[in-house]
């Protein structure tokens, strides 16, 4: 997590913070722009839960770092040593370059469904930041309606790894952020390619993670304004910001992508980080499951054996990613079960132009789909991204689980036909073209969650419901195809 060069932050010349706070938070991006110049780089909040949250920095140069919060709007005036509602967090962090001048704090002890406004203080001077980037996040609700936002698939931003400068809009960020009138979210999800450069090492990660938030460009500025330090974000890579294309397990810079992901996204506490990221989070009514497709992935064009896996590729660590996502789904007691996977699950997207999909994965497959059934798991879903559509949703009759499945449209890539015309596949409640003809195919998804229902939507650029779809609560036992979806009840049996 990465903070811009803020003129009229308090600091000496040399020295500029990045925070990395992933909480909710909104700001109008034409103020935003004018108000960060010099490519200041904002905070990220992350790991919030209903009475904790992790708030992540970094400095330009080795400093001790801790955080001032409160309940209360009152820009900088909030933030006056003398007000008896200011607090500070009990750890401080001394930055260092073995980390990027990166770290972490994490603030307990919160009010739950509270929203909370922060500064970061850098060797005794607390950061001050213009009114339009106001930094805040809101601890989640025990039960309740949730609305959140999720993003997938984003175009270089910054100079990318040849050298060329990008520097492309992201209108999504705005209509799917805090300021958006209805349905504001409570936290963002970005499932992978943020953003496609292919990162080898590690410099080349830690650039990538900081221009993505670079206000200097485009896309960076929305996303600092909108989503970074106005609301919880919860983040995880896909094949592009991992490693390489359709890359897997072995990858030959995984070590440094970890490494550098770990930096600039402190969040959940992750299931089994000797071996991967993969992490679970309660929201209300709702438990999401993330998981890291990538780095245990076998070769999506191995020999399809039973040992075969996208989740635990090469097997024989404890607590692998598969066990703990069955565990996870029998044990909780959510109402609605939500399956984050960057890699998408439909039957026919890009049927005959990737393997990487589920669909490469059939014994895997099978035995989730088993045990959701055999174990009757109701209210399961998924989320996925990757295809650079713009937009599908599917009740469950062209999944390869055969639950319901959203696929979330790409949010700037540059598609243009025919070069990039994919098959998307079929999506029982339609899906929608990524070429960018007028730029339409740019886009976002939303999921609204109670305690009695759950409803996908895509929407465009401009922030218009594309695809709606709403599932109810099922309470009563039977196989899958009774409880939430049109599933077929036969086995996968791959492609």
């Amino acid at each position: 997590m990465t903070m811009r060069n803020i003129p009229s932050l308090r600091m000496p010349a040399t020295m500029y913070f990045l925070i990395t706070v992933l909480v909710c938070a909104f700001v109008p991006l034409s103020r935003a722009q004018s108000a960060l110049p010099n490519g200041a780089i904002l905070g990220v909040v992350g790991g919030v839960t209903r009475t904790r949250a992790v708030v992540g920095f970094r400095s330009q140069q080795s400093a001790q770092v801790w955080v001032a919060y409160h309940r209360r709007r009152g820009g900088q005036q909030g933030f006056q040593s003398n007000d008896p509602n200011l607090h500070y967090s009990k750890d401080r962090v001394v930055t260092s370059p073995s980390n990027d001048f990166t770290g972490s704090i994490t603030l307990s002890n919160l009010q739950e469904d509270t929203t909370y406004f922060y500064r970061i203080v850098i060797n005794g001077v607390t950061q001050n930041v213009p009114r339009e980037y106001e930094q805040m996040f809101r601890t989640f609700p025990r039960s309740g309606r949730v609305d959140f936002s999720v993003f997938s698939d984003t175009w270089v931003n910054g100079n990318g790894h040849t050298g060329q400068e990008y520097n492309r809009a992201a209108k999504s960020y705005e209509s799917g952020g805090y300021y958006q009138q209805s349905d504001r979210p409570l936290f963002a999800l970005q499932i992978g390619d943020f953003d496609h450069r292919n990162p080898l090492t590690l410099d080349d990660s830690r650039r990538m993670h900081r221009e993505m938030r670079d206000t200097r460009f485009q896309s960076g500025a929305q996303f600092t304004a909108n989503i970074l330090t106005k609301m919880c974000v919860a983040h995880m890579w896909d094949d592009h910001d991992y490693c390489t294309n359709d890359s897997d397990m072995y990858c030959p810079s995984k070590r440094t992508s970890t490494q550098a992901f770990r930096e600039y996204y402190p969040g959940y506490a992750e299931a089994n980080p000797s071996y991967g990221l993969w992490y679970k989070f309660r929201a209300g009514d709702a438990e999401l499951f993330v998981l890291d497709t990538r780095s245990r992935r076998d070769p999506n064009n191995s020999a399809n054996t039973a040992a075969k896996s996208m989740l635990n590729g090469g097997g024989g660590i404890p607590n692998d990613q598969l066990t703990w996502l069955l565990n996870g789904l029998r044990q909780s007691s959510a109402t609605w079960k939500i399956i984050v996977s960057s890699t998408g699950g439909n039957l026919y997207a890009r049927l005959n132009t990737s393997t990487d999909n589920w669909r490469s994965f059939p014994s895997e497959v099978n035995r989730i789909r088993n045990f959701l059934q055999s174990n009757r798991i109701q209210n399961v879903v998924m989320i996925s991204g990757d295809i650079h559509s713009g937009g599908g949703i599917d009740n469950g009759s062209n999944n390869v689980f055969g639950i319901p499945e959203m696929t979330v449209p790409h949010t700037n890539m540059p598609m243009q036909a025919p070069s990039h015309n994919m098959p998307w596949g079929v999506w029982s409640q339609g899906v929608l073209p990524g070429v960018n003809s007028q730029l339409q195919g740019e886009g976002y998804a939303s999921v609204s969650v109670n305690s009695n229902s759950l409803i996908f939507r895509t929407h465009d650029r401009d922030g218009r419901v594309r695809l709606r779809y709403s599932l109810q609560r099922r309470r009563s036992s039977g196989n899958l195809r009774g409880r939430i979806g049109a599933g077929s009840d036969e086995l996968f049996d791959g492609p």
